[in-house]
């Protein structure tokens, strides 16, 4: 009973490490390797079980397993290759995940949270989905789905990953998303979290983990006139939530590609950082809507659009 779950770090030279937990999962990744091709061969299949038998025992860094893979099949084209190395590097990470949410599910966890690494090459996706915390039970259907899954065309089904440019803006998750990768080469990861550390949690609309960074910047918010002072609220967690819960746009900062800028339905503008922490909640004036245009990297959520668009697919569903 082995799964690739314990490593939380993105260093690729160290070894790769195994915890006790999810046979199932374990089954699920040797019996495929995603997205390989449905006419590989016996003599392929049974070179690529052997390998994983080997990482299993933690005997590659994720760098000596690409290498290894490139040695033993050197008689592919380049095309062929890489698109074998994107196929494990993927199912190395989706077990990765899978073992921590088997785990939350051996452990009777109510929940995980999902960090992504911030960065310049975050997809909308896992910026989308960065710190949201996501009941367990939401994502126990998919969980099932992926380690049951006998074949590559019901593994693609599992898991959707047509939401990398897009991102996810809905409360709730489809019944084939949740589990990270989220794309081929996604850092993205699940962590468990306890019942304790959920309550002490601020949560977005999207159920996005915030809170104010310190104590000056809640002293700040609290007593500047643009702030807080002379709105309709009461005090600053008042503020926050009507904000935090009603995200008109949201987009990468300008200056900083692990920041995001948010505007609220409420006339707040706020920017937060990487881990979730407000650096700034304050009330935009009438032309803030362009200044948010022109000091964010690309806009990547339009809560105007995305009504738009819905009344299309509506339409066009009633043949209006």
């Amino acid at each position: 009973m082995l799964i690739y779950e314990k490593i939380f770090t993105q260093n690729t030279n160290l070894k790769l490490v195994f915890g006790a937990t999810d046979e199932r999962a374990i089954k699920a990744l040797e019996n495929k390797i995603l997205w390989v091709g449905e006419n590989s061969t016996k003599r392929v299949s049974d070179k690529l079980h052997k390998i994983f038998e080997e990482v299993y025992q933690g005997k590659y860094t994720h760098e000596e397993l690409i290498d290894k893979l490139r040695n033993e099949f050197e008689e592919y084209k380049d095309m062929e290759l890489h698109k074998l190395e994107a196929a494990a590097d993927f199912t190395l990470r989706q077990g990765r995940n899978l073992g921590r949410v088997g785990m939350a599910i051996e452990m009777e966890d109510e929940y995980v949270q999902i960090v992504a690494k911030m960065d310049d090459r975050t997809t909308n996706i896992c910026r989308s989905m960065h710190l949201r915390v996501i009941k367990v039970s939401d994502i126990k259907e998919q969980y099932n789905n992926l380690t049951n899954a006998q074949t590559i065309n019901q593994t693609k089904a599992a898991s959707d990953l047509s939401l990398s440019q897009k991102g996810l803006w809905t409360k709730k998750l489809p019944s084939n998303f949740g589990i990270p990768p989220y794309h081929f080469g996604c850092r993205t990861v699940v962590r468990t979290m306890s019942s304790i550390q959920i309550e002490k949690m601020q949560l977005d609309e999207f159920g996005r983990e915030y809170e104010v960074r310190d104590k000056d910047i809640y002293n700040k918010i609290r007593t500047k006139e643009n702030h807080l002072r002379g709105s309709k609220y009461g005090s600053v967690e008042e503020l926050l939530r009507e904000t935090m819960g009603s995200i008109a746009y949201e987009g990468v900062h300008d200056n900083d590609q692990t920041k995001r800028v948010i505007l609220g339905r409420n006339n707040f503008f706020v920017i937060i950082d990487a881990n979730g922490k407000i650096e700034s909640c304050y009330r935009y004036p009438k032309n803030m809507l362009n200044y948010f245009y022109n000091n964010s990297n690309g806009v990547y959520y339009d809560k105007t659009r995305e009504a738009f668009n819905l009344i299309q697919r509506v339409k066009k569903w009633l043949g209006l």
